[in-house]
């Protein structure tokens, strides 16, 4: 009896320190040379060749380096990072935390968006682990026309500490490296009673936000935004500058329910921010009151040479209430002269 149960001491014993030999055996071997190239070959092939590591070296597992790394789908390479490093306390998954002292790039490439099939799966809620992150640095980072209109260049910083989608506390900085000066800055924080937030975007014209916008001719583009105080009633400021045209927003915003109570004020002159649509001048001011979904508000505009001009796809004659056909893709000009005034969502033509 004795034997047997000594024979199942040891057992239990061999199972729970079973584990911990696992661990020790993959950290040595992961350590070594061997280890890492077999940790490159099995990454390349447990992803079919989508994700491949090359040049692993470091201390396993909270120091790690890394040569190069790529990310590919159906159509190829879309993500290439050289000299990526990390740096971390992986114990700290162990309290469902991910502390990240250093994470770095010396180039990172990024040509196109990613184009995964999509599996058309139902999104299932997360509980994702509180992060922070207390560098993170790239030295460059390139981005392909497809994303911003024109290939363009940035320097990258940032830190943050994220607990949840009611708290975190981010800080984020880019500046363009190429021909067209422009910084953007971001910093945020806020927990379930206060929230702050300071938004500084600045860039020449032809700029990457200009791209994105679709009004690629508008000019030189700045954004100024600023929203501090408690959540029921955040103290918002926002400044716009887009080329001829300047606008304003203050007022408080809830950031629980969305419902804001904003004065308005916008005044350009004569502009052209992207083909088919022109003005000679335009002077808006009015006020924004109420939630997004059933707002109450009031505006008065005075506009003059405003030109919008929209290709009309046409069908075959009669089908679309017409005697004669009309040329596919035919074009219509419409000209507004006058001063209009709105009140709760209503307009009144005052002059034309």
């Amino acid at each position: 009896m004795r034997r047997r149960y000594r024979v199942l001491l040891w057992s239990a014993l061999a199972l729970a320190l079973l584990p911990l030999l696992l661990a020790a055996g993959l950290y040595l071997f992961a350590n070594t040379d061997a280890g890492r190239r077999s940790i490159e070959r099995a990454t390349a092939s447990l992803t079919h060749g989508n994700v491949s590591l090359s040049g692993l070296s470091g201390h396993f597992p909270d120091q790690l380096a890394l040569a190069r790394l790529e990310l590919r789908d159906p159509q190829g390479l879309w993500l290439a990072i050289d000299d990526l490093r990390l740096q971390w306390t992986p114990s700290a998954l162990l309290a469902y935390r991910a502390d990240v002292s250093l994470l770095s790039a010396a180039h990172v490439d990024m040509p196109r968006a990613p184009a995964y099939p999509n599996d058309h799966k139902p999104s299932r809620s997360h509980h994702w682990p509180q992060v922070r992150v207390a560098r993170l640095e790239v030295t460059r980072a390139d981005l392909g026309a497809p994303l911003t209109g024109s290939p363009v260049a940035f320097e990258l910083r940032g830190s943050g500490v994220w607990m949840s989608l009611q708290q975190a506390s981010l800080q984020f900085e880019a500046r363009r490296l190429d021909a067209v000066p422009s910084v953007y800055r971001a910093a945020a924080q806020f927990d379930p009673q206060q929230l702050r937030a300071q938004l500084d975007l600045q860039e020449d014209a032809g700029g990457p936000l200009a791209h994105l916008a679709q009004v690629p001719t508008i000019g030189a583009l700045s954004i100024h935004l600023s929203l501090e105080g408690p959540r029921q009633a955040v103290r918002t400021a926002l400044s716009l500058k887009a080329g001829a045209a300047t606008a304003e927003a203050s007022g408080t915003l809830d950031a629980s329910s969305g419902a804001s109570d904003l004065n308005l004020k916008l005044d350009a002159d004569a502009m052209s921010p992207r083909p088919g649509i022109s003005w000679k001048s335009i002077h808006l001011q009015g006020r924004w009151q109420g939630a997004l979904t059933a707002p109450q508000t009031s505006a008065t505009l005075e506009a003059t040479g405003v030109a919008v001009s929209v290709a009309v796809a046409a069908g075959a004659g009669g089908s679309g209430g017409f005697e004669d056909p009309l040329p596919p893709r035919a074009p219509w000009r419409f000209e507004l002269l006058g001063i209009w005034s709105i009140a709760n969502c209503r307009l009144l033509i005052v002059d034309c």
